[in-house]
């Protein structure tokens, strides 16, 4: 071996930059290729090929075992025959990586993965560069690139087949997201918002938010036709796909453009005006439903207040409360009537409405101070108030998350005074929302006696009054717990009698945001049907941005896709619009669920067992934080939680109920049924 001397050591001029690392490059989106150092990876065997395109999808920078490796790609052979198969490939693999120096793979007794930096997915640097306001290539020119995600690997196994299936819309939703955040970024250019927008289009011809962004943007641009021809296809694709319109807000958007009052080169986002973006059709609502009038804010004090942040507050209070659909959104008067003070009692009193949200904005320096309160019409008492605290550089930004605290907490309020209103009347004289309410407050406590009772109460508001949407939708809730909780004795009866009700509650009110994510949510956990579950999703956001059970029913879709960050921000979001809902304990099992599938084992435990306080009748929560327990090694706690499972559901099997549950990723599903057998369930 030759040494080199310290004095050419010494001698030797200052150290050369250190070459760049080569790096294993896999492109999975429109087919597979394979690199290394710049040039293509020789790689013959088509298993071999798939496996590191899993590895890098599916795992990332985290190691695979051995056992869910042989089962996906070799589920049809003897396990002994898997494993020596799995252990042929891992050496195909070695070899042709070895050979050009790669030492990307990471293969160990009971593991397999990608070295951390050893190895670049393109989609990731696709994600990457829509963050950083480029639009990849590859997404403008092949569209259907996701869809086509190692397009011809489909025959290498079903449940290979079943796991990209599942890959494909993960990778949808996270492009997706990545567009959303990029064309509402208003940092971006103009350009390139449109851009951001209309790609998500060609993703998801369904997408509203989208469409509407590329349409304010073409118009701008001075592109009417290319505006409405968006609006067109959006139009086509809602009536063909969901059986829908466009809502309220898209119309009154197409509507402006056709009237030429959409003015150019305008950066700020466009908000529908109130009455289009408020409309509901009356049939929807039962005739008790409460009116709610919105007054315009008055600005006090010495300091100037911006009038159009007073303006704006009215407008999203308004716009986040309709959305909800209950209780009925009245506008008040004009704003220049706040200049004068208003008798908020005797306004509600001539507008027809039973409650009165009224306020004040007073400004502090830099600060502005809005008091927000609910007057009951008879009687003239403050039911309800509360101050938000807002600054000049974020006034915008607040408006948004003011008007959905407002909603949030006011809604729920009104409800609460009418349900102890409902208590007060004769049985006969109560009508269908009350019944519902009554309902509702029934089905919080998960008891099977008083349950069965909130669906009498359903039913007879159903009867009373066939048209009213939310009755509907409430009866597909009850459904859907029932089901779930394991009460049905007909679960396919009951499961189609579900989505018979929720079909109702849209075709009685299309714009029906909880109706809508309803539905989407049933189609991930009762039928599996992911891509209309997005769908459904995405438009009841679209409808409802500010409705937390909007939000809260969309966790769960991701996390049976396998995002579970995704689904952790989704959950987190609801919680976070209505920390008081009555039925908080499902937000906190729907965060375990999220945590559980990204792998924080100790905070999906955390959250299930604050489900668990509320209410310990949730059988699905007892299950999941079991499971939990048992991935941590927290055996004893996990059979404690099973065996209080167990008492309240005897005959529960853990295979019978797997082959039905929702993880689209079977893998997924093998490692959540030995976390429930560990944890003490029957097989």
């Amino acid at each position: 071996m030759t040494s080199m001397s310290p004095l050419a050591i010494t001698a030797s001029a200052a150290p050369a930059e250190p070459t760049p690392r080569p790096i294993l490059a896999i492109g999975c989106l429109g087919g597979l290729t394979l690199g290394f150092a710049g040039g293509p990876l020789p790689l013959a065997g088509r298993k071999a090929r798939a496996m590191l395109a899993f590895l890098a999808l599916e795992a990332g920078t985290a190691a695979v075992p051995r056992d869910r490796l042989s089962g996906l790609f070799w589920p049809d052979v003897a396990e002994r025959q898997a494993r020596n198969s799995l252990r042929q490939t891992l050496f195909e693999l070695r070899e042709a990586l070895e050979k050009r120096g790669c030492d990307a793979l990471a293969a160990g007794r009971d593991e397999v993965g990608l070295a951390p930096g050893a190895f670049a997915l393109d989609l990731d640097r696709a994600l990457h560069a829509i963050g950083a306001g480029e639009l990849p290539d590859l997404l403008r020119s092949q569209p259907g690139c996701i869809d086509q995600m190692l397009a011809g690997y489909e025959d290498l196994s079903p449940l290979f087949a079943e796991w990209l299936q599942a890959r494909r819309r993960t990778a949808l939703a996270q492009v997706l997201h990545a567009l959303e955040a990029a064309y509402g970024d208003a940092a971006h250019p103009r350009a390139v918002r449109r851009q951001m927008a209309e790609a998500a289009l060609r993703l998801d011809p369904t997408h509203e938010a989208a469409c509407r962004v590329a349409m304010r943007l073409a118009a701008e641009d001075g592109e009417l036709g290319v505006a409405l021809r968006h609006y067109g296809a959006l139009y086509e694709h809602l009536g063909s796909e969901l059986d829908m319109e466009p809502s309220a807000a898209t119309q009154a958007l197409a509507v402006e453009i056709k009237q030429g009052l959409v003015e150019g080169q305008a950066e700020t986002a466009w908000r529908a005006p109130a009455a289009a973006r408020a409309a509901a059709a009356g049939s929807a609502w039962s005739d008790d439903v409460p009116r709610v009038a919105v007054l315009p804010f008055r600005a006090i004090g010495a300091d100037p207040v911006p009038r159009w942040f007073a303006e704006g507050m009215v407008e999203e209070v308004i716009c986040s409360l309709a959305a909800m659909r209950e209780p009925v959104v009245i506008a008040g008067r004009r704003p220049e009537d706040a200049e004068a003070g208003i008798d908020a009692p005797a306004a509600g009193a001539a507008l027809g409405a039973r409650y009165v949200v009224s306020g004040t904005v007073r400004r502090a320096g830099e600060a502005l101070r809005l008091n927000v309160q609910l007057t009951a019409v008879e009687g003239g008492t403050v039911v309800w108030a509360r101050a938000f605290d807002a600054t000049d550089a974020g006034l915008f930004a607040a408006q948004d998350a003011i008007a959905a605290s407002v909603a949030n907490t006011l809604a729920p309020r009104v409800q609460e005074i009418e349900l102890g209103e409902a208590a007060r009347r004769p049985p006969g004289a109560i009508g269908a929302y009350h019944l519902v309410l009554q309902a509702r407050h029934m089905m919080a406590a998960l008891e099977e006696r008083s349950f069965e009772q909130a669906g009498a109460l359903l039913r007879r508001a159903i009867a009373m009054d066939g048209r009213y949407a939310m009755a509907h939708a409430t009866q597909a809730a009850w459904l859907s717990l029932w089901v779930g909780q394991r009460w049905s004795k007909d679960v396919a009866g009951d499961t189609a009698a579900m989505d018979t009700a929720v079909a109702r509650a849209i075709a009685a009110d299309p714009q029906n945001a909880r109706a809508l994510s309803l539905l989407g949510h049933n189609r991930t956990t009762r039928h599996r049907r992911y891509d209309e579950a997005l769908r459904l999703l995405s438009r009841a956001l679209d409808l409802a941005p500010n409705d937390a059970t909007a939000w809260l029913q969309s966790s769960p879709t991701y996390a049976y896709l396998g995002d579970g960050a995704e689904a952790v921000r989704r959950a987190e979001r609801a919680l976070s619009l209505a920390p008081d809902d009555p039925f908080l304990f499902r937000t906190f099992h729907f965060l375990a669920i999220a945590h559980y599938v990204a792998g924080d084992f100790a905070t999906a435990v955390e959250h299930g067992r604050r489900s668990l306080a509320l209410n310990p009748r949730y059988l699905s929560n007892l299950r999941v934080t079991a499971a939990s327990l048992a991935a941590q090694g927290e055996v004893e706690a996990a059979r404690m939680l099973a065996r209080d499972a167990l008492a309240q559901q005897p005959g529960y099997r853990v295979r019978a109920s797997l082959a039905q549950h929702p993880f689209s990723d079977l893998g997924r599903r093998e490692t959540y049924e030995r976390q429930l057998l560990l944890a003490g369930f029957p097989p």
